[in-house]
């Protein structure tokens, strides 16, 4: 049987850059998203040390776990901070695919990337959440289901729902940049 500290680690390893990802994308801000995605894992430490008695721990869906650790994590700091930051591409260092050669067509892409990511921060923060999993961290419908405990249609919804005030919040030219 391997050793709690051995076990944790590993899964700190695998999930340390998705959970600093998303706690970057939500405060834009490499200080404040290190010291929250340490506590994230600080958290998650403390709670599978407390889990640990005469039975293993189980922790049916570490990945769920941990992002609930970062969302409430998040919530609080914005609580603390009372303010919310708009984050900028080049900031986020977001990489887009670009399928055309042409400079012209990168920098309207990127346009419209900076146009979307400057009013999804005015979304609620469920819609935030979906839209990140989906589209940023290019998770499935099915995963997103299994990491909020919503049925796949409620996660279906809740991204058309999502996408759909992206779009209402948009500027007219970036409207036709949405993907569903």
């Amino acid at each position: 049987m391997e050793e709690p500290k051995e076990y944790f680690s590993k899964i700190y390893d695998q999930y340390v850059a998705q959970i600093y990802r998303f706690v970057y994308l939500k405060t834009g801000s490499q200080d404040i998203a290190e010291d929250l995605a340490a506590e994230v894992f600080v958290r998650a430490w403390e709670s599978y040390q407390a889990s640990l008695g005469p039975e293993e721990a189980t922790i049916d869906n570490m990945r769920a776990f941990l992002y609930g650790i970062a969302r409430n994590i998040v919530a609080d700091h914005y609580r603390r901070e009372k303010k919310v930051r708009v984050v900028s591409v080049e900031e986020t260092q977001i990489e887009v695919e670009y399928y055309s050669d042409g400079l012209e067509e990168q920098v309207s892409v990127r346009i419209e990337v900076e146009k979307i990511q400057r009013v999804i921060v005015d979304l609620p923060q469920d819609y935030q959440d979906l839209i990140i999993w989906r589209y940023l961290e290019e998770m499935s419908v099915p995963e997103i289901a299994e990491l909020t405990g919503k049925t796949e249609d409620n996660v279906r919804v809740g991204l058309h729902r999502g996408i759909k005030m992206l779009r209402e919040k948009l500027p007219i030219e970036a409207k036709l940049a949405v993907i569903d």
